[in-house]
């Protein structure tokens, strides 16, 4: 049980009484990890003064530095278990301490931030309001009642807020709100719970709501408003309002991508759903992401317009006080979707708000504390064996790997082309950026090439290499060898499935960790588009490799994409490549035009995806829209399925032959118009399950040749829950312990942090 240190003043403390019980030392203790903005300081001074010691604790570029005295044996007891003392959102990643001269002091202070210091990967993630800040802001005796902008050193901004380290409020964009004497009072008091937190604020010394009044009429009358949040703006309008969803969707031009909902607590969203007990646990944890929660639990089933033709609905609480507020007032879910038009980066600066939203939102509410950094909603969803992470956003991010070796040169890895992030790494450090976008537009460009030149300089990392992905075309890749040509520093290029398997095992600690083990590794990479090492398409591969490279060892049978792009914009072209398109759907020379574009290997690119193998599918079974968001055709397949409730058949094909599985369901669906809707989710469930069980039969055979008992499972065809499931009870039943990434998503968000993982340690013969 964790002692309750913070109950304890500082005090005063003679060291003349203590020599009388024991020999007095005192150590430096260097702390590296999550230790600023959580209250870490305040928790340990009052722990050292409860336990009669002197010295002090001061925040450091790398994180903070503690000098502390008393008897030898307590001392050593102190430094063990100081992990014991922490606030809640603090993480000790390392710590090192040595002995030094004791002298004649009395009592342990907090004292100014230290400037030394190389390194600055202990910056905090943003935290969601605490349990006793909303006490507070409940309470109509206290002087924070209903106050927008309460926090306290367990809650509250802090990546989004933080300018510059040591963490102090002249660092923050809280520097422009002076405290007041009654909030500077509390800061100085040892007593407080307040005591030597930085970022806190009253209504009499905090930032200015505005527009707040006029917002809640505009979204209680159908409209939409923006609302400021901790990490950028949100749009926002009634989730049950028919008409206001619609609305918002034709101004956002997103006419089906998911909406998420916000609940105004979580007693409302369990009136309207059944969430097991972790889905709960996300929600109201300091994280507070976006949590998907399968349809079929809503006890009312939610507006179709939120999330048409997908399985799960978005959903999350009033993470900041502001939307207590906002909720509060409306006592009604509100969608909350990231403010920003397709391919464009969220919007936080205040200006851009006010002039690029017009005719896009009807109100605004806001506040005049600017965000530094951007931060979208983090999404998970919990399935068989843990959470699986969507997307790392505000509240996850950052939150560096701890390697066991430093990394023997700095290193910056710029990603893939869709869902991009960078990582850096210096030291014994790596750390991966915000979710940052699809680099299809300018102005997501230019938001990468700012994120990557702003971890250097932030993390003070002088790149001795540069990694990026295989994919000539990528614009990340034309970044990295530009950047790599003007500092004269080497280019590592990783194969995209590749980086995928070494995010998972660094995340793991199978590589890169105090427990990295020799390998080899098996991993099942399963995903939509990778540029091979053949200059084909992969996306269905069983690899078998470790830090220092890898081996093909199986892969899903390769079909061509008519028109590449236009084939993954429309999966019907797939089957009509393959002569599978059901007939009287495309007129007779539509059919032959894409089949001598099929046969031309420089229109149509040979892949071997198991994500285009799910939208051939789905198009087999009547998805016949165009694809107008990343996953959409696999998504409709998956929400086909899960009407089967259980109802199956099991579809016997030739290992990873995939386009033998499309025949065998061709068979069975003809013409999916002419079926009704039981039988084609019988047969999706079926496509589902039978591409599982045959994958993982294949992996259980190269998992035995090699004498492996583990598989590592990465790739966006995870983020399909029915699937995953299906393929872990499958690998698990043939003896292969399956294991998804914990903190790292499966899709290419990932890939900045598998391509560091390489750069840092098997790349060392290359770049010698």
């Amino acid at each position: 049980m964790r002692p309750s240190y913070n109950k304890f003043p500082c005090r005063a403390n003679d060291t003349s009484q203590l020599a009388a019980r024991s020999f007095i030392v005192r150590k430096r203790i260097l702390v590296a990890g999550t230790v600023q903005g959580v209250g870490f300081r305040p928790a340990v001074a009052r722990a050292a003064a409860a336990l009669g010691f002197s010295g002090w604790v001061a925040n450091t570029p790398g994180g903070a530095e503690i000098e502390v005295q008393g008897p030898q044996d307590a001392i050593g007891d102190f430094a063990r278990d100081l992990a014991l003392y922490l606030p809640i959102n603090a993480r000790i990643e390392s710590l090192s301490q040595a002995d030094i001269a004791a002298r004649a002091e009395a009592g342990f202070d907090i004292r100014p931030s230290l400037r030394e210091g190389q390194t600055r990967f202990s910056v905090p993630p943003d935290i969601a309001i605490c349990p006793a800040c909303k006490a507070e802001f409940e309470d109509p005796q206290n002087r924070r009642y209903r106050h927008a902008f309460i926090s306290c050193g367990d809650c509250g901004p802090r990546y989004t807020y933080i300018v510059d380290l040591p963490y102090d409020r002249q660092n923050t964009t809280m520097a422009a709100f002076p405290m007041c004497p009654s909030c500077l009072s509390e800061y100085e008091d040892p007593r407080d719970r307040r005591y030597h937190i930085e970022g806190f604020c009253c209504p009499d010394c905090g930032p200015a709501l505005r527009g707040f009044d006029e917002g809640l009429r505009v979204l209680r009358g159908g409209g939409i408003a923006a609302i400021k949040g901790i990490g950028g703006y949100h749009l926002a309008c009634l989730a049950d309002d028919q008409g206001a969803v619609a609305e918002l969707r034709r101004r956002k031009a997103r006419p089906r991508k998911p909406l998420a909902v916000m609940y105004p607590g979580i007693l409302e969203l369990e009136k309207a759903a059944a969430l097991v007990a972790e889905e709960a646990e996300l929600l109201l944890s300091p994280e507070a992401p976006i949590v998907l929660i399968p349809k079929e639990r809503f006890r009312q089933r939610p507006l179709e317009d939120l999330a048409p033709d997908n399985p799960a609905l978005g959903v999350l609480l009033p993470y900041t006080p502001l939307h207590l507020l906002i909720l509060g007032e409306l006592k009604a879910p509100l969608v909350m979707t990231s403010a920003n038009m397709p391919g464009d980066p969220l919007v936080i600066d205040d200006e851009a708000a006010l002039s690029g939203l017009v005719g896009v939102v009807d109100a605004w509410i806001c506040h005049d504390r600017r965000i530094q950094s951007r931060a979208d909603d983090g999404v998970v969803l919990f399935q068989g064996p843990g959470t699986t992470r969507i997307r790392n956003g505000r509240g996850s991010v950052p939150r560096p790997f701890r390697l066991s070796s430093p990394s023997p040169r700095g290193v910056l890895a710029v990603g893939g082309e869709l869902k991009s992030t960078v990582a850096v790494a210096s030291g014994r450090d790596l750390v991966a950026s915000i979710h940052i976008g699809d680099l299809e537009s300018e102005s997501t460009y230019l938001s990468f090439r700012k994120a990557a030149e702003g971890m250097l300089a932030y993390y003070g990392v002088k790149p001795g290499v540069v990694a990026a992905d295989l994919h000539p075309d990528y614009e990340s890749t034309r970044y990295a060898k530009e950047l790599a040509g003007r500092l004269s520093i080497p280019l590592v290029q990783v194969q995209h499935h590749f980086a995928h398997l070494l995010s998972v095992l660094l995340d793991l600690g199978r590589i890169g960790g105090e427990e990295s083990a020799a390998g080899p590794f098996l991993g099942i990479i399963l995903d939509g588009t990778g540029y091979g090492s053949d200059g084909t398409i992969w996306g269905g591969e069983i690899f078998v490799g470790d830090s220092r490279g890898f081996e093909r060892a199986a892969h899903l049978s390769g079909f061509s994409l008519p028109g590449g792009e236009a084939a993954i914009r429309e999966p019907s072209r797939i089957l009509a490549g393959l002569g599978l398109e059901a007939a009287g759907l495309r007129p007779e020379a539509e059919l032959d035009a894409i089949a001598k574009i099929a046969a031309n290997p420089r229109l149509s690119p040979s892949c071997s995806s198991c994500g285009r193998l799910f939208d051939a599918a789905a198009a087999l079974l009547g998805f016949d829209a165009r694809v107008s968001f990343e996953g959409e055709a696999a998504i409709w397949l998956e929400s086909l399925a899960a009407e089967a409730g259980g109802r199956s058949m099991d579809i016997e094909f030739a290992a990873m032959d995939g386009i033998a599985l499309l025949r065998a369901l061709r068979e069975e669906a003809p013409d999916p118009r002419a079926m009704d809707r039981c039988e084609l989710s019988r047969l999706a469930l079926a496509f589902h399950r039978s591409l599982a069980r045959n994958i993982a039969g294949e992996a259980a055979r190269i998992a035995a040749e090699k004498n492996l008992k583990e598989a590592f499972l990465s790739g966006g065809v995870y983020q399909n829950r029915l699937f995953a499931k299906a393929l872990i009870s499958d690998l698990g039943q043939l003896g292969l312990a399956a294991h998804l990434g914990v903190r790292v998503s499966p899709n290419d968000a990932c890939i900045s942090i598998g391509q560091a993982a390489y750069a840092i340690g098997g790349a060392n013969g290359i770049l010698r």
